[in-house]
C-alpha cells in the first residue's frame, strides 16, 4: 500500500514577492521610505539651525545691551527697562543671566550733564529705546546726529540744549515720535520744516524759541497734534491761520504771545474742544463782529 505523499504549499511572504519581483502589483521599495525619512531629518536639522541662530542673535543683542547700559550708568545716565514677560522660566533666566536677556532698555535720562558724541553712540545698542530725556544736557547738533538711527523713539526731551534749526534735520527719520520738547533751544523757525514727516506727533513744545508766524506752516500738517506749547514766542495773530487745520488740538499754550483778543476768540469758536491758555480771558470778550 502506497503511503500518501504529503504536499506542502509554501506561502510566499510579501517581502519575498517584492524582493524577487514575482508579486502582483508593484509597491514602493524601502528606499522611498528611507528618502522620506531623510527629508524629514534634513527639515528638522534646518529648523534646529534656524532656532539656534535666533537664540545666538538674541544672546548677542542682549550682551550688547548689557554692555551699553553698564557704560551709560557709569557716566551718570539713568536707565529704565520694560516689564519682563510673564512666561515660564523668565524669572530663572533673569536671576542667572541678568535682566538684559528678558527685558529691553526703553528709557534713558541724561539730564543736567554734558554728553559727548561717543556717549550718545552707546544708545545705538539699545534697539528698543522708546524714550530719551536730555533736559539741560549739553548737547548740540552734532550730538543730535547720533540719534537719527533710534527709529523706535517715541519721547524726546531736548529742552534747554544747544540744538539749532540745522540740527532738526536729524529728527526727520524718527517717525515714531509722539512727544517732542524743544523749549528754550536755539531755534529761529526755518528748521521746523523737518518736523513735517513726523505725522504721529501728539505733543510739541516750542516755548521760549524765536519762531515767527510763517514758520508754523509745516506744523499745520501735523494733524494728530493734541498739545502745542507756544509760550513766550514772537508769534502774532497771523500765526493762528496755520493752526486752523489742527482739529485734534486739545491744549494750546499762548502765554506771553501778543495775539489780538478778537482773533483768539475767533479761533476758540472754531476749536471749541481746545483749551487755550493765555493771559487773555476769553470769557470776557465780545463775539467778533
Amino acid at each position: 500500500m502506497k503511503r500518501p505523499r504529503l504536499i506542502v504549499h509554501h506561502r510566499r511572504s510579501a517581502w519575498s514577492e517584492i524582493h524577487d519581483g514575482s508579486g502582483g502589483e508593484p509597491t514602493k521599495p524601502p528606499a522611498a521610505h528611507m528618502r522620506f525619512t531623510l527629508r524629514g531629518l534634513l527639515l528638522l536639522t534646518a529648523l534646529a539651525g534656524v532656532l539656534m541662530a535666533l537664540v545666538a542673535d538674541h544672546v548677542n543683542k542682549s550682551e550688547q545691551q548689557r554692555a551699553a547700559v553698564t557704560k551709560l550708568r557709569q557716566i551718570g545716565a539713568k536707565v529704565k527697562y520694560s516689564e519682563p514677560p510673564s512666561w515660564p522660566l523668565v524669572g530663572f533666566i533673569q536671576r542667572n543671566f541678568g535682566i538684559d536677556f528678558v527685558a529691553n532698555a526703553t528709557f534713558v535720562s541724561f539730564i543736567y550733564r554734558p554728553v559727548a558724541s561717543r556717549e550718545l553712540n552707546l544708545l545705538t545698542d539699545l534697539r528698543q529705546l522708546q524714550g530719551l530725556d536730555l533736559f539741560r544736557a549739553q548737547i548740540d547738533d552734532n550730538g543730535l546726529a547720533q540719534l537719527a538711527s533710534l527709529n523706535k523713539l517715541a519721547f524726546l526731551d531736548l529742552r534747554h540744549t544747544q540744538i539749532t534749526d540745522a540740527g532738526l534735520r536729524h529728527l526727520r527719520q524718527l517717525r515714531q515720535l509722539d512727544t517732542l520738547h524743544l523749549a528754550s533751544c536755539q531755534i529761529n523757525g526755518p528748521g521746523l520744516i523737518n518736523l513735517q514727516p513726523l505725522s504721529g506727533l501728539v505733543t510739541l513744545d516750542l516755548a521760549f524759541t524765536s519762531i515767527q508766524d510763517q514758520h508754523l506752516a509745516p506744523i499745520s500738517q501735523l494733524k494728530t497734534l493734541v498739545d502745542l506749547n507756544l509760550n513766550n514766542t514772537a508769534l502774532t495773530g497771523d500765526a493762528l491761520q496755520h493752526l486752523q487745520p489742527l482739529h485734534e488740538l486739545r491744549r494750546l499754550n499762548l502765554y506771553g504771545v501778543k495775539i489780538p483778543p478778537q482773533k483768539l476768540r475767533a479761533f476758540a469758536q472754531k476749536h471749541p474742544e481746545c483749551n487755550i491758555n493765555s493771559a487773555i480771558n476769553l470769557n470776557t470778550l465780545r463775539p467778533p463782529s
